[in-house]
């Protein structure tokens, strides 16, 4: 019946910010709709895999499962009228902004709209990330979606059987989750009883180890989480660096799950609901698959108290001291790349890496978030600092002598090395403050480098 989860629509108030989200962040490609005003995302030759459309609430608008061909598409019909769950078929005009054949539409148990479909028109046009990176889509479908089903602590067999023995998703997964792990529901004065369970259930119908989840978990969006995958930890790590970057909230540190083994990060979207991007899902066989119980969430790593807490407050300041910048944050100690300052100019942006600072007009401090990078600049123009976790580099505004820039303290209270940018754009020791030294060079180092 069901082979994939194709697509999501999604219902915003601030398209505008899904579409910068999406693809400076994401890396995704907006295609083309006919919607006045919607968002067309797509990751592979879909049309499209998200669809946001203009609306007056932020919100899980549909979930679009694709199914084999017409006969499985009946098969569905012929399962909901057992089950006494009503559904329409989809107009003319919703076949064609999906480009599918056959459309039929109908609700969870919750509420959430559910569409099925078959016969997608498929667009070739390569889809090329403008950071490089592709999607694991294909067979797998988009991702996996985790759903709230409110109201079911304890007893979620409604929805359960919903998904499994109506829409005929396989159970891959069980997780029991202490009651407090879930905030009271609406008109619900006190915390869940102890006594009560929670279930997390993960459900499949492809080799994606899940395509749904779902827990009684109240949300506004009626989303938990999205789930979408790329091919290597190195995607995922620059997904991560462009999201710290633009001070994207973090939801939960790089980890890796028990379940699907997915090593993945989560991210705030600007539905409110969260993101997690991830690679090396585990694939799984239904012939040899056996659904058991996890007793754990991660096995390393996915810490969500960071959602929780006040998000990503930005290091301490630098400060300008007669002309030079000092820098005293608590960072950890991970190299800085020539590539990371070599094309700072006279104002402190970097012409190919943007993303590093937007500086407002008259300066100031532009911190990436924790230990992400980020530019600051003085609040005259005068010099550049580039900081990233301990070392601290810095570009005269005009290019013809160094800046004495010092390196962040570590958590001993240890001065670290500086490094400063000659006008060649070369890596140079930097002159510590006050002592007419050189920082991490020798003598003769320091004579060669002096302007």
């Amino acid at each position: 019946m069901i082979r994939s989860l194709g697509y999501l629509r999604i219902e915003a108030t601030d398209v505008a910010a899904w579409r910068e989200y999406a693809l400076k962040v994401l890396g995704m490609v907006e295609g083309d709709g006919t919607v006045p005003g919607a968002l067309y995302l797509r990751m592979d030759e879909f049309p499209a895999r998200l669809v946001v459309v203009p609306g007056e609430r932020d919100g899980l608008a549909a979930v679009g499962w694709e199914a084999a061909d017409a006969d499985a598409v009946s098969d569905v019909r012929d399962r909901l009228a057992s089950a006494g769950v009503p559904y329409r078929e989809g107009s003319d005009e919703e076949r064609a902004e999906r480009r599918v054949e056959e459309l039929i539409t109908f609700e969870d148990p919750h509420g959430t709209r559910q569409e099925v479909f078959c016969g997608v028109a498929l667009q070739h046009r390569r889809v090329v990330s403008p950071y490089g990176h592709r999607f694991v889509t294909g067979e797998q479908g988009l991702g996996h979606v985790v759903l709230s089903c409110p109201g079911e602590v304890g007893d979620d067999g409604a929805t359960l059987r919903f998904y499994r023995d109506v829409l005929g998703l396989r159970l891959r997964d069980s997780m029991r989750l202490p009651a407090a792990a879930v905030p009271p529901r609406e008109g619900d004065p006190g915390a869940v009883p102890r006594d009560r369970t929670v279930w997390l259930r993960f459900l499949g119908c492809n080799p994606r180890h899940h395509s749904l989840a779902f827990l009684p978990m109240p949300t506004p969006s009626g989303i938990v989480h999205l789930m979408i995958e790329v091919e290597t930890a190195d995607d995922v790590g620059l997904c991560l660096d462009r999201a710290l970057r633009r001070r994207v909230p973090m939801s939960a540190t790089l980890g890796r799950h028990v379940n699907d083994l997915m090593l993945s990060f989560y991210m705030r979207t600007p539905g409110g609901f969260d993101l997690e991007f991830g690679c090396e899902g585990r694939r799984v066989a239904d012939e040899t698959w056996v659904a058991r119980e996890s007793t754990a969430v991660s096995l390393w790593g996915h810490d969500f108290t960071v959602g929780a807490r006040h998000r990503w407050a930005a290091p301490t300041a630098p400060r300008a001291v007669s002309g030079r910048l000092e820098q005293h944050a608590l960072v950890l100690p991970v190299d800085v790349g020539p590539s990371d300052v070599d094309a700072l100019d006279a104002r402190g942006q970097h012409p190919r890496r943007a993303e590093l600072g937007d500086l407002g007009d008259r300066g100031g401090a532009v911190l990436g978030r924790d230990t992400g990078p980020g530019v600051v600049r003085h609040a005259r123009g005068a010099a550049a600092l580039v900081q990233r976790a301990g070392l601290g580099v810095a570009r005269h505004a005009a290019g013809n002598r160094r800046e004495t820039v010092l390196g962040a303290k570590d958590v001993q209270g240890r001065q670290r090395p500086a490094v400063a940018v000659d006008q060649t754009g070369r890596l140079a020791p930097a002159r510590v403050a006050g002592t007419g030294r050189d920082r991490g060079r020798g003598r003769g180092a320091r004579g060669r480098h002096r302007r």
